[in-house]
């Protein structure tokens, strides 16, 4: 007697799920206390976890900020002081997280503050302001001639605590807003505005003050004093 099993088939066989590639072109930057990020991906996962540096007790470990889904490719959040933070970010699917991006450092800038405008002559102004905090590199000058639209003035390396604005238009009021900047990318919120008005044309400069003499020799007096003047 011949007798024969019958025994289904296996039609397909079971694919092994791969961990996503990581992320490429990660950036990281702060406006403030608000910080952006961005990256680069080929949309081959489920989303996309964001990670920040912390402090959790008396140790610093990796902390998801937030799970995004595979169609977004930038975020931001505000932090709660200003200071240095570093962020990552993973692709990630059913099997488990991707390798991460690299780490990117970002700066949330306090605003400079203790901005003051002093005319100088009719076309020069000069700008004064308070130490910016630790993390800051430059002061970014912006100028207006109406209180609304600004134009860049310069950015200035500190410690530079003070810069004068020459090539200005005689008996014009000018609105001036400064802010922290460390490397490209990273800068504080604008200062509250402040305004100066050049001097007119051919106005007299201010007289002198602290003005006196020592006598030297019977003949002979040594005169001394502040002597203000003006370039035009």
């Amino acid at each position: 007697t011949h007798i024969t099993d019958d025994v289904s088939l296996i039609s397909s066989g079971v694919s092994k799920l791969t961990l996503p590639a990581a992320p490429t072109n990660f950036q990281a930057n702060g406006i403030g206390k608000t910080i952006y990020m961005s990256w680069s991906h080929t949309k081959d996962c489920d989303g996309y976890k964001i990670y920040k540096w912390v402090k959790i007790g008396s140790i610093f470990n990796w902390s998801l900020v937030t799970t995004l889904d595979k169609n977004t490719l930038s975020y931001h959040t505000t932090v709660a002081d200003y200071g240095v933070y570093l962020f990552k970010v993973t692709a990630y699917n059913a099997s488990k997280d991707s390798a991460q991006s690299p780490t990117k450092n970002a700066y949330a800038l306090k605003t400079p503050t203790g901005l003051t405008a002093t005319p100088l002559s009719s076309t020069s102004i000069k700008l004064t302001w308070d130490p910016p905090n630790t993390n800051a590199t430059q002061v970014v000058v912006k100028y207006s001639v109406n209180g609304l639209v600004y134009v860049l003035a310069g950015s200035f390396d500190l410690p530079l605590l003070d810069v004068t604005i020459s090539s200005l238009t005689p008996a014009t009021q000018y609105w001036f807003k400064i802010a922290a900047k460390r490397d490209s990318n990273n800068i504080s919120s604008d200062s509250d505005p402040e305004t100066a008005k050049t001097l007119p044309i051919d106005t007299a400069p201010t007289k002198p003050h602290g003005f006196g003499g020592v006598a030297l020799t019977c003949n002979k007096v040594d005169l001394v004093g502040i002597l203000p003047c003006r370039s035009d």
